[in-house]
């Protein structure tokens, strides 16, 4: 009754507020629809009733905030539980759950001599917590080689690696616990996701391995030297100085002194023998590894083939002896250049080189184009008829001795072989130690120095200044004439073997010394001319490898009879007469320059293209000869149908070369007939020798 009496002793806005304030702490839900629950008095009323005649009890604040807390917590638990787990955790098959981490790939670094991670190699791994590490290494290398097979070798086995790049075998800093992933968690304290395992080969592991104990295995076996040595000896076998029968100290210091030197010339000589000692094993050890280098060294060889191979292992690929050239340049500014790099990279390395003026990146060709132009500069500068020219300034300045360093480079990094060199030079060459009592015209002068000696003989008076040249101090007649022939043999090969061990110390690089005086017979090919043959249209047009069309379709028809035309092309070359243009070292194409080829021809003389098939060879390869290692080489063709297409109002296409990639893709358009693709064939090869724009 107390609620009627204060409801109705009310105005209408407070009945209202204490109406909804009733119904908040009853219980009772307030009315759906809002006409029904109009604020008028009698509705009022109607609800105080209702309220009034209910049984249900009021409940206190204490009791509908836990009831409604209760029910709160149970919502968002279940729905915050459910999504968590989501993201979190998974179960696998048998209902454990799994987790996610990562794996990447760790490499052996021959310059840092460590493990390095692999950048850029990274994925994913679904396991489970407990997983021992034979398992997790199993998953990741399956989903290693599905994803990164690039970087998988099927030849060796792997090991999972922590994040210090130790064996995951036992927990970091415990010898007795295996690891594990939960456990390895729990003690880095981080999320799985944040956690990455390595893998690693075998071999690179063990490289590791054996880096970080070599300096205390080597420490541990010169110690070791000592234990065949004879005990020090100390005055009364009692070393540390004390009495052994108890005597007075006093008595013992007053022997001290002489004690003391018997003691100090023992240790001298104990000293003296352990040096000995120690230098006796460092010398053999240093005899046994020389031992092994020249037994690796004097491996016998039985063709060229396999000198080129032994020379392309010794290759560092670590590092690049990088040259910055100009096209044309002066042979005595390719070696300056090569001496200037050489005081800072080794020739060892990997060549590269960058033409001045030029886009091209270089991976191959370029340094291959480098060397084809760069030997026969040496011939025919170095070399002229197969002998070293007499030049004391090129001994002086170490020209031979560079241009060895060039020519082992060469053969080692598919360059063009030396093979200028006539053949009692090079058998000079191998054997520079011969007693000059047994030197004879026939086998250690080339023809035309023999020539010059029949000249000599036949008159000598007309000869006096060339006989004094070679240091004849005798009498200049006929009867005297054997002498001055002899003077002029031991002259002439004195001047040769100086230029040539000068030239042999340069050969001294990837071994290639050692190689020739060892196996002369497998590398006379490589340096004497004549062994090996010139690349012809035959030899060309057996490298191209045509991407036809498919079988039946036009376009193959066109492009077999695009290649017909190349083939003609390069036998053209050998069989007719053919000119080309002069460019200079860069070119841009107008129309204009169509007009009139020969006008064009003559006014610029800057560059005269080789128009040989090795020299069409150079273009599409960056080699000019044939290939030493056995490789063979190969020149993919492709064929452009679209270039009108892309561009209807183009007049001329010219074929796009990749040299590096050695492919060359013709524009099929415009060389339908042989007259068409020989004009612009010719046009592109003279004015796209450089990497320029055409």
């Amino acid at each position: 009754m107390l609620f009627v009496e204060i409801l109705n002793s009310e105005t209408q806005e407070e009945k209202a507020f204490k109406l909804q304030t009733l119904r908040l702490y009853s219980g009772v839900e307030e009315p759906q629809n809002q006409a029904q629950s109009s604020r008028t008095e009698s509705s009022t009323t109607e609800e105080s009733k209702v309220v009034l005649c209910s049984d249900r009890s009021v409940k206190s604040f204490a009791d509908f905030q836990k009831s409604k807390g209760k029910e709160w917590k149970e919502r968002v638990s279940k729905k915050f539980k459910g999504a968590k787990g989501k993201r979190d955790e998974t179960k696998g098959a048998n209902g454990e759950k799994e987790v996610a981490i990562f794996i990447g790939l760790v490499e052996w670094n021959e310059s840092h001599e460590c493990l390095k991670r692999k950048h850029g190699k990274r994925m994913a791994l679904k396991v489970k917590k407990n997983d021992p590490p034979v398992v997790l290494l199993q998953k990741a290398v399956e989903k290693w080689k599905a994803y990164f097979s690039n970087c998988y070798d099927e030849n060796e086995d792997y090991v999972l690696l922590l994040e210090d790049f130790k064996e995951a075998t036992f927990l970091p800093g415990s010898t007795n616990e295996f690891f594990t992933l939960e456990r390895y968690q729990q003690e880095l304290g981080k999320d799985f996701k944040r956690i990455t395992l390595f893998l690693c080969t075998q071999t690179d592991f063990r490289l590791a391995e054996g880096r970080a104990t070599d300096d205390a295995e080597t420490e541990d076996q010169l110690w070791d030297i000592g234990s065949d040595l004879p005990d020090p000896f100390y005055p009364d076998n009692n070393p540390s100085g004390s009495s052994k029968d108890g005597e007075d100290k006093e008595e013992v210091n007053m022997d001290a002194g002489p004690k003391h030197d018997v003691t100090n010339e023992h240790q001298i000589n104990d000293d003296f023998q352990i040096a000995e000692a120690i230098q006796a094993s460092l010398d053999n050890g240093f005899r046994d590894s020389t031992q092994e280098l020249m037994t690796d060294t004097l491996i016998t060889y039985n063709d060229h083939t396999s000198v080129i191979e032994a020379l392309e292992q010794r290759v560092l690929t670590t590092e690049q002896f990088f040259l910055v050239v100009r096209r044309g340049i002066p042979f005595d500014r390719v070696i300056s250049l090569w001496q200037r790099e050489r005081k800072k990279k080794s020739p060892e390395n990997v060549v590269r080189v960058r033409y001045l003026g030029e886009e091209g990146i270089d991976s191959g060709a370029l340094a291959r184009e480098f060397f084809a132009d760069t030997i026969p500069q040496i011939a025919n500068t170095l070399f002229p008829g197969g002998a070293p020219v007499d030049s004391t300034l090129y001994v002086r300045n170490e020209t031979f001795r560079t241009a060895g360093e060039i020519v082992a480079t060469s053969l080692a990094q598919d360059g063009p072989p030396p093979n200028f060199l006539d053949t009692v030079v090079f058998e000079t060459l191998v054997n520079l130690d011969i007693d000059v009592r047994q030197l004879c015209s026939d086998k250690h002068l080339t023809c035309a120095e023999r020539q010059i000696l029949d000249t000599i003989k036949e008159d000598v008076s007309q000869h006096h200044d060339y006989i004094i040249e070679h240091g004849y101090t005798g009498i200049i007649n006929e009867e005297h004439v054997d002498d001055i022939l002899g003077s002029i043999l031991v002259s002439i090969w004195n001047k040769r073997v100086l230029c040539l061990k000068e030239f042999k110390e340069g050969l001294g690089l990837y071994g290639l010394a050692a190689i020739l005086s060892h196996s002369p017979a497998a590398c006379k090919p490589l340096f004497v001319k004549g062994h090996i043959d010139d690349v012809d249209a035959n030899y060309l047009a057996g490298l191209l490898r045509p991407q036809y069309s498919p079988e039946g379709s036009s376009r193959k028809l066109v492009e077999e009879k695009v290649v017909d035309h190349l083939q003609d092309f390069l036998l053209s070359l050998e069989d007719d007469n053919i000119t080309g243009y002069s460019a200079p070292m860069a070119w841009n194409y107008e129309e204009s320059h169509l007009q009139d080829k020969v006008e064009f021809a003559a006014e610029e003389q800057f560059h005269s293209p080789d128009l040989t098939a090795s020299g069409v060879m150079g273009w599409l390869t960056g080699q000019r000869h044939r290939e030493m290692n056995g490789q063979k080489v190969k020149i993919t063709v492709k064929f452009d149908h679209e270039c009108k297409i892309r561009n209807p109002n183009h007049t001329i296409c010219f074929p796009y070369v990749g040299a590096c990639g050695m492919e060359i893709t013709l524009p099929t358009e415009h060389m339908s007939t042989y007259e068409d693709f020989r004009h612009v064939f010719t046009l592109a090869y003279c004015k796209g020798e450089a990497f320029a724009r055409p």
